[in-house]
């Protein structure tokens, strides 16, 4: 389903969406998202909730007592560690008030993803351009839905 992320461009990464299962054994969102990290210390993300760095749908800080149930799905900031920079970069083909085209490497991912978030082409432009709001419209290497 697509959405808006209702909480800014931080560090030129936007906010990744988690669906929250509605009920469950966990009291809150806060215990579920630690669950569901299980690979994270709990100690790394509780500090988020107190940051006011997961939302609800409409952008309201979602903190350590938000009950289990109150939003099905929260956006959060994912830790921006230390990337390898990619060895090539992109190289822009076009750019007006409204359009962006870049040539980008077969390698380089066009949005952050994974374990890349810094090192994508998204990324990259946002801070080249200084535009938070940029985003991708067409990807010629991805691959179409199958009917």
């Amino acid at each position: 389903m697509p959405m808006s992320a209702p909480l800014p461009v931080k560090e030129s990464v936007g906010p990744t969406r988690l669906r929250v299962l509605m009920s469950g054994p966990w009291a809150t969102i806060a215990e579920y998202m630690v669950a569901t990290f299980d690979h994270l210390d709990a100690d790394d993300l509780y500090p988020r909730f107190d940051a006011d760095e997961v939302g609800g749908v409409d952008g309201s800080p979602i903190d350590r007592a938000t009950a289990l149930g109150a939003d099905e799905f929260v956006w959060y900031y994912r830790d921006l560690r230390v990337e390898e920079p990619m060895p090539f970069g992109e190289e822009i083909l076009h750019l007006d008030d409204d359009l962006v085209v870049i040539d980008k490497p077969h390698f380089l991912p066009t949005t952050p993803g994974g374990r890349y978030l810094r090192e994508s082409a998204l990324v990259w432009l946002r801070i080249c351009l200084a535009n938070p709001d940029l985003m991708p419209i067409h990807r010629l290497d991805a691959r179409p839905p199958a009917w």
